[in-house]
C-alpha cells in the first residue's frame, strides 16, 4: 500500500483541507456543467433570448435548449439547513475544527492513502452490480487516524445511457464514518428526504433531466456516504448507493 506520512504537528491544517474536500471539489463539479459535460455537443454555442420562458417545454433539438433552466436555478437562493439528519452548509474558516471532517481532535498519527487496497475495508467503495459500467476515473483518496480509516473519496465515470441519459456521466463517492455535514449549492426546491436500504437519505434533484448537478448523501448513523453526480439522475445514484451500503 502506498501511504503518505504526515506530521502531527499538521493536524489542523489537515483536518481543514479534508473537511472542505466536499465543498471545493462539488463547487468545481457544478462550475464544469456546460455544453460540453451534458448538452448537444462541445461545439454549441448556447444563446439566451430575452423572451425565452425558462418554465416552457424545452425543444431539446436546439443548442444550448438547458442554459435558461441553469440559469433560472443560479438564480435562486442556495438551500442551507438540515435534510434526513444530514447539515447542507458551506465550509468555511468559522467551521470549528471537529465539524470539519479529518481526524478527530486528540489524534496521535494520521496518514493519507492513495491505494485501490482501501476499498476492501469496511468504509471502502464497493459498487456491486454496478461495477462493470461505473469505471474508476482514478484511485481512492482516503484518511486513516490512528491507524483507523475515517474518510475515502474516490472519482467515477458512469457509461452512456447507464446513468439515465443518452450520454455519459461522472459520480463522485464519499463516505466518512463520522460527522453529518456536507455541502451542495442547490435550490431548497430540489432537496428532498427519502431512503436509501432503509436509511435516511437526502436527494438533490438535476436541474431538468440529467443536467445539472445530482446528489444523494445517506445517513450512515455515525457518519455518512455521499454520491455527487453530473449527467446522471437521482434515481440512477439512490440504485449505486444501495448497492455501497449492501
Amino acid at each position: 500500500m502506498k501511504t503518505r506520512n504526515v506530521q502531527l504537528a499538521a493536524i489542523c491544517g489537515v483536518v481543514l483541507v479534508v473537511g472542505t474536500v466536499a465543498f471545493l471539489l462539488v463547487r468545481t463539479s457544478q462550475r464544469g456543467t456546460s455544453a460540453g459535460a451534458v448538452g448537444p455537443g462541445p461545439d454549441a454555442t448556447p444563446t439566451v433570448a430575452d423572451s425565452v420562458d425558462p418554465l416552457a417545454s424545452p425543444d431539446t433539438t436546439k443548442p444550448g435548449w438547458y442554459v435558461p433552466y441553469l440559469a433560472a436555478d443560479a438564480a435562486e437562493p442556495q438551500f442551507q439547513g438540515e435534510i434526513a439528519g444530514i447539515q447542507i452548509k458551506p465550509y468555511d474558516e468559522s467551521v470549528p475544527a471537529d465539524e470539519a471532517g479529518g481526524c478527530p481532535p486528540g489524534t496521535k498519527s494520521l496518514r493519507q492513502l492513495f491505494d485501490d487496497s482501501v476499498n476492501a475495508q469496511p468504509l471502502g467503495i464497493r459498487l456491486g452490480r454496478f461495477a462493470g459500467s461505473v469505471r474508476a476515473a482514478g484511485e481512492p483518496e482516503a484518511l486513516e487516524c490512528d491507524g483507523q480509516l475515517v474518510s475515502v473519496v474516490q472519482n467515477f465515470d458512469v457509461q452512456p445511457g447507464e446513468g439515465g441519459g443518452a450520454g455519459a456521466g461522472s459520480v463522485r463517492i464519499f463516505r466518512s464514518l463520522h460527522l453529518h455535514r456536507f455541502w451542495v449549492p442547490a435550490p431548497a426546491g430540489r432537496w428532498s428526504e427519502g431512503e436509501v436500504g432503509g436509511r435516511r437519505a437526502a436527494s438533490l434533484e438535476p436541474v431538468i433531466g440529467t443536467v445539472g448537478t445530482s446528489a444523494v448523501i445517506v445517513n450512515d448513523s455515525d457518519g455518512y456516504t455521499a454520491l455527487v453526480g453530473e449527467g446522471v439522475t437521482n434515481e440512477f445514484l439512490r440504485a449505486v448507493a444501495e448497492e455501497i451500503e449492501k
